[in-house]
């Protein structure tokens, strides 16, 4: 179907109007219905292009300089009859456009790649009938499916010990693990890509040249598996050691907030108890007064002697802030607060 702007009293509206298009390699034609002489527009290949209608997901724009023409699927409402069309017409497209022109080159890893995502598993089988008699294919499918068959129980193996692996670690190697996962899909598709390299050189050698090589691809095989063997195993001793070792790095960090949390305990019972010794004490306002006569040592010695470092607040009042204040604070108990505060406008009137 296209879209096509026409007049209806005197309003221009945009209707859907069946088309056929002929496509060659020079140019592509639409026309209004199956005769010839309903041409509607024509488009030359090599100076126009093809892209997807933001618009309708069911319909593809057709340009060439300041024509254009929107080109869309019967079944609109299908989405998969949709990605199909417009995935169809720009294969078509191109391929009249270049491939006629330049030829077809295509790597064989990329042909392989879009034949799984495509679903043309059935190829392969084809290829094999046509180019192969029936003791080769006898053959082939023998070894083939032996092969399959050991390589599956490896990978479920393989498989096996990933999970157990995962069961171990829980979350913590769960990332880890869907790399390994992809790493071991990358190594089969390896595998399968080397299994279509030997078939292909298989077909060009007679059923001697089979069997004598037999040997030299089963050794071959056997290599492989013991790679995949060795990998798994590798995989899952990192994963060990890796764990290993985070559980020790963690249990050293709580180890070490414990030991904080203890000693914080320690200071701040030391500090209670110095706190509440001697409420009743009766120190001299002479030992407070001295830092007006005597030297810096004094005060740091007499800091030392009353200040622990469980008290390190008032080590550092003491020995940087006010000495006056820290040493009133030591001489007179807590409930001796009159004589503390005589012993502070003495030691300290300099100060305040």
């Amino acid at each position: 179907m296209m879209f096509k702007n026409v007049k209806n009293n005197e309003k221009t509206v945009q209707i859907y109007q069946p088309v056929r298009i002929v496509m060659n390699n020079f140019t592509i034609s639409i026309y209004e219905s199956s005769n010839f002489n309903s041409h509607e527009i024509n488009f030359e290949l090599k100076r126009s292009e093809l892209k997807q209608s933001t618009a309708h997901s069911w319909c593809f724009i057709l340009t060439e300089l300041d024509k254009e023409v929107e080109l869309c699927n019967f079944s609109y409402h299908d989405k998969v009859s949709n990605e199909k069309f417009i995935r169809e017409w720009n294969k078509d497209f191109h391929m009249f456009k270049n491939d006629c022109h330049t030829g077809r080159f295509t790597n064989l890893v990329e042909k392989i790649e879009n034949e799984i995502k495509e679903g043309i598993a059935d190829i392969q089988v084809e290829i094999e009938k046509e180019k192969t008699h029936k003791i080769q294919d006898k053959i082939e499918d023998e070894r083939r499916a032996k092969t399959e068959e050991s390589k599956k129980k490896l990978l479920e193996l393989g498989e096996q010990a990933l999970q157990k692996e995962k069961l171990l670690e829980k979350y913590i190697l769960e990332e880890k693990n869907i790399q390994e996962e992809k790493k071991i899909s990358e190594i089969r598709n390896k595998l399968m890509l080397e299994k279509e390299r030997e078939k292909r050189i298989v077909e060009s050698i007679d059923q001697e040249q089979i069997k004598e090589n037999d040997t030299v691809e089963e050794m071959i095989l056997e290599k492989e598996m013991d790679n995949i063997k060795n990998l798994i195993n590798n995989k899952i001793l990192d994963g060990r050691k890796d764990f290993v070792r985070r559980m020790r790095l963690d249990e050293l960090i709580k180890k070490r907030e414990l030991d904080k949390l203890n000693t914080e305990i320690i200071e701040v019972r030391n500090t209670i108890s110095k706190e509440f010794d001697d409420p009743n004490k009766m120190g001299v306002i002479a030992n407070c007064l001295k830092n007006k006569a005597t030297s810096d040592d004094y005060k740091k010695n007499y800091c030392l002697r009353n200040y622990n470092s469980a008290r390190i607040r008032w080590y550092m009042e003491c020995t940087t802030v006010s000495f006056c204040n820290a040493c009133c604070q030591n001489e007179f108990g807590s409930n001796l607060k009159a004589q503390r505060t005589e012993c502070i406008s003495q030691a300290c009137k300099d100060e305040i």
